[in-house]
């Protein structure tokens, strides 16, 4: 199988013509194209194990350190699954209140058994598993999907939108006041992490020109805003 590449992208943010930033940036292309999955370690992000209000489960977090700009808060990724955890704690009906089935989902909670996976129902999906070697494989969905989840953007959203239903406001679940800046800042934190990731895996390790990586997102934006809108011009 294939190898997941964890990459350090220290060098990159500080010089991303040295030669170390160059061999971390081939390492991210290349674990982007065999696997479709690279691991970012940020200097700007410090790792540390969590201490659980409720019994610990392994695994290893990540907690933003504060760095000049923007300060990113000291406990964002404890406070961001803290947050989730007492939401999703809550009863059945205080979660139902931020549905918004009208908007197709697209923003507060789902709940269980609405969503109904691709390869449960694809003929084509399921054909493409089908012919993938054993080891492989995904294990084949039956019906919808058993988990709740909540939808929240990050980000800066496009000003003129052709479906306003991707573009509906976002739902603030009443019950957590701090819920809006404990979003914003850990999805902040992960949006700064991409970027540069993103950035420096396909223009230097991919051999891209400058703005590659920026054009497509503006590319997918447009999408999703106007069908008709002209591509922005790439800049570096």
């Amino acid at each position: 199988m294939e190898r997941v590449a964890c990459v350090e992208i220290a060098a990159f943010l500080a010089d991303d013509t040295s030669a170390e930033a160059r061999a971390a940036c081939a390492e991210v292309a290349r674990s982007l194209e065999e696997t479709g999955i690279v691991i970012l370690r940020d200097p700007r992000v410090s790792e540390v194990r969590r201490l659980m209000r409720r019994p610990p489960r392994p695994c290893l977090l990540l907690r933003p350190a504060p760095s000049p700009a923007p300060p990113a808060p000291q406990a964002a990724s404890s406070s961001f699954l803290d947050l989730l955890e007492d939401y999703f704690a809550q009863d059945e009906a205080a979660k139902r209140a931020d549905e918004r089935p009208e908007l197709h989902y697209q923003v507060g909670t789902t709940p269980e058994g609405v969503e109904v996976p691709i390869s449960s129902w694809s003929e084509a999906c399921i054909g493409q598993m089908a012919a993938m070697p054993a080891e492989h494989r995904p294990s084949r969905v039956n019906g919808a999907d058993p988990k709740w989840r909540f939808f929240w953007r990050i980000g800066e959203r496009p000003p003129d939108v052709y479906f306003e239903d991707l573009n509906a406001a976002p739902v603030l679940p009443s019950a957590f006041p701090q819920w809006r800046e404990t979003m914003d800042g850990w999805g902040e934190s992960m949006l700064r992490v991409r970027r540069g990731g993103a950035g420096g895996g396909a223009r230097v390790g991919g051999g891209l020109p400058r703005g590659s990586c920026r054009r497509v997102r503006l590319q997918q934006a447009c999408a999703h805003s106007r069908t008709d809108a002209p591509l922005p011009p790439c800049r570096p």
